[in-house]
């Protein structure tokens, strides 16, 4: 029994994507492992354990949660009754990520001060203001952020 040659040339091209789909298949399963393990690898030595990295193609999405606590001997254990609105947030935020600062920290002052619209505002203006000192004194912070790389892509942008 001998085939067509057009049956040849069509079988023989149906083959070749067929190799070709599973060997792209297996490439972009072999990239995102290897991604996923540098990236891990990164996180590790720099010593940020408590995040998470997955790969979906050549994205890399990082998640986690980590606390910075600042307890003292005050009665209040920060010595500045706004430093609880850090520990309410980084509650809140462990038990929904997806809330914003605005609501987390209206929700604080609500609970900690009062409903007075005029008393919230300004109060919410008095957090906001010390949130940004502090924010400047944290450049040894921000700088450990910074050192943390990776050789492949995506690149890190800190803005």
């Amino acid at each position: 029994m001998n085939l067509p040659p057009k049956a040849i040339g069509a079988a023989a091209f149906a083959v070749a994507a067929c190799v070709s789909i599973l060997a792209a298949i297996w490439a972009a399963h072999a990239i995102e492992n290897r991604s996923l393990r540098a990236v891990q690898g990164a996180l590790g030595a720099g010593g940020y354990a408590w995040a998470e990295a997955t790969v979906d193609g050549l994205q890399v999405t990082l998640t986690g949660m980590a606390g910075v606590a600042n307890i003292g001997t005050a009665r209040n254990w920060t010595g500045n009754l706004f430093g609880q609105a850090d520990w309410y947030a980084f509650g809140r935020l462990a038990w929904d990520p997806h809330l914003n600062s605005e609501s987390i920290f209206r929700e604080w002052t609500e609970m900690t001060f009062s409903h007075d619209a005029q008393a919230v505002e300004n109060i919410l203006y008095m957090l906001g203001r010390a949130i940004r000192e502090r924010a400047q004194d944290h450049d040894e912070v921000k700088a450990r952020l910074r050192k943390l790389t990776v050789t492949f892509p995506p690149t890190w942008d800190y803005q």
